[in-house]
């Protein structure tokens, strides 16, 4: 059999930090015992680790249920909430988005930049939010900050200018919580 792109990205995604011996014993059991791969997989998947997507950028009107609306594209989602500060209640610009699926996971990282209330959020595993070891080593060389923007630059200007250039693999604009404009 032939693995789809989708399924070769999610299985590697599954077997990372495991130790070489165990990552070897259960690449040999998966491509012997096609079952087994699939069990492995729906325990994997069964772990929230592997479904649940942090989600940055947001506009500070952004709801759960628009959160929810802009990813369900990809599949049932088990729960999303956009995060507030409790002290003010207002949106803190950031959401987690759980789906029932790891698969659906996957899909909506594909593309990673989405367009949500007027604001270009981007998502990508939760986990990975939360350690610092999985940044590429040339992030630095890759990455760009842009300063001296109109107040009126939305993020889909800057990513149309600059991917003249070539791909980009993520990009915004920062916005004053006030004034709603680009800092």
């Amino acid at each position: 059999d032939i693995i789809s792109t989708l399924e070769c990205f999610v299985i590697i995604s599954l077997l990372a930090g495991m130790h070489a011996y165990v990552l070897l014993f259960c690449l040999i059991l998966g491509s012997q015992y096609p079952s087994i791969a699939e069990e492995i997989k729906g325990i994997a998947s069964s772990d929230p680790v592997h479904r649940k997507l942090f989600v940055r950028g947001l506009a500070w009107n952004t709801t759960s249920e628009t959160l929810c609306a802009a990813f369900q594209e990809h599949g049932e989602i088990e729960e999303g909430a956009v995060i507030f500060d409790k002290a003010t209640g207002r949106s803190r610009g950031y959401g987690f988005i759980t789906y029932k699926y790891m698969e659906s996971a996957q899909a909506a990282l594909k593309a990673p930049s989405k367009m949500i209330d007027g604001r270009m959020a981007v998502c990508n595993l939760a986990y990975e939010s939360l350690s610092y070891t999985n940044v590429p080593p040339d992030l630095g060389q890759r990455k760009l900050y842009i300063g001296g923007l109109s107040p009126d630059t939305a993020s889909e200007m800057l990513l149309s200018f600059f991917g003249r250039h070539g791909e980009i693999e993520e990009g915004s604009v920062a916005y004053d919580k006030d004034t709603n404009k680009s800092r």
